[in-house]
């Protein structure tokens, strides 16, 4: 029995019910409200017509609802399709077409991004929710939702091969890659990902990264499902991000190298406690020697990781605080389930130090390339896949 998402959150509400589960904010919720706050909504959303199988739009910035949303999914078998709030309308009107979202959900600050793709998208998607205000015209509230249903709903028998996260490349390559990861995958890669960095129920995860990454989506989830807590914020200036690691005593925390070199530059990262932080996790691209060697000088109690992954494959590899002075301009060793394989233009293995090849991957339960998209980017060889990557042994 696959021990999920779900699973997990009824467990935590029924055993650890005033733990803190998610912060955003001067709002706390704790497992036993996300636990009802999720159940309310699953019946709200259901009784709309939204039925396993189904997928979400997203355009939010950081919020307890955008975490609330991957409960919600995960227990009603349905996707999250997460919209990157930097895009211009005809962009996500392709998204959300190619990805036949049924719902669009969006910040009221995005109204009028969502109101110009709207008319374009009323063949596929019938249902628009705004997040943070009541509802208007017929676009419903979130919040009204949740208040007008009840928790007492009969949840779906979950599928592990349903869809859960459909996430898009930036289209670097041509129209971005819908990449539909099944539930029962991304379960077993948050499970893989917790023992890896030794997450606990004691922790917790700052978490200023945009969730429209899957990245921070993967490692807020996989605190969540260790029992920990998440300070969740929209407000990635260096300032509040230390104002938060003080006020909470976070234990670690997730983001990408422009925002720890950011970091890096404020004055107030010396006069702040961190004294309270574990680890460090970077990713989406290396960090320079000059950021990594401020990390591992500034923050002396924290072990500095930093991890290779992609849309379409999620974690490879993980370069942890043991090799990161030994070796330190390397992406690290294969996360366990991930097999890595060079591969020169003939197909034949790149044997340890001849010249660079491509880098092919496969794990176990891979993520599915959305039909659409195939041919888009990544190609195969012998049941490897590769999305760009070019290394060295």
């Amino acid at each position: 029995m696959t021990v999920g998402i779900g699973d997990a959150l009824k467990w935590y509400a029924t055993y650890t019910p005033d733990k803190a589960a998610i912060v955003d904010g001067d709002r706390q919720f704790d497992y036993a409200s996300l636990w009802t706050r999720s159940r309310r909504l699953c019946q709200a959303l259901s009784r709309l017509g939204l039925k396993s199988g189904d997928k979400i739009a997203v355009l939010m910035t950081n919020s307890h609802r955008y975490l609330e949303l991957y409960q919600v999914a995960a227990m009603l078998g349905v996707a999250i399709v997460p919209l990157n709030f930097r895009l211009v309308a005809r962009e996500i009107e392709y998204i959300v077409k190619h990805a036949e979202a049924k719902v669009f959900i969006f910040d009221d600050q995005f109204r009028a991004l969502a109101e110009e793709a709207r008319d374009t998208l009323r063949d596929v998607t019938s249902l628009f929710v705004v997040s943070d205000v009541d509802g208007y015209d017929d676009c419903l509230g979130y919040e009204g939702l949740i208040d007008a249903a009840e928790e007492s709903f009969e949840l779906p028998p979950v599928n592990l091969d349903a869809s859960y996260f459909q996430g898009y490349t930036s289209g670097t390559t041509g129209a971005p890659k819908g990449c539909d990861n099944p539930y029962g995958s991304f379960v077993d890669q948050l499970k893989r990902m917790g023992a890896l960095y030794e997450v606990r129920t004691e922790d917790r995860m700052l978490c200023p990264a945009p969730l429209f990454h899957e990245a921070p989506t993967l490692f807020a989830l996989m605190q969540l499902l260790c029992g920990g807590t998440i300070i969740v914020t929209k407000d990635t200036s260096p300032e509040n991000i230390l104002a938060l690691i003080a006020a909470h005593r976070t234990t670690w925390t997730m983001m990408v190298p422009t925002m720890w070199a950011t970091l890096g530059d404020s004055e107030a990262l010396g006069t702040t406690d961190v004294s309270s932080m574990r680890m460090l996790v970077s990713g989406g691209s290396p960090l320079h020697s000059s950021t990594k060697n401020m990390l591992i000088k500034s923050f002396p109690t924290a072990g500095l990781n930093e991890f290779y992954g992609g849309t379409e494959v999620g974690l490879v590899s993980n370069l942890g605080p043991e090799d990161q002075e030994r070796k330190s301009r390397s992406v690290g060793k294969p996360v366990f389930g991930m097999h890595v394989v060079l591969l020169d233009e003939e197909g034949v293995p790149v044997a340890p130090g001849e010249a660079g090849g491509d880098l092919y991957w496969w794990r176990y339960v891979a993520p599915r390339v959305c039909e659409k998209s195939r041919g888009n980017g990544i190609r195969s060889s012998r049941g490897l896949h590769n999305s760009g990557g070019y290394g060295a042994v």
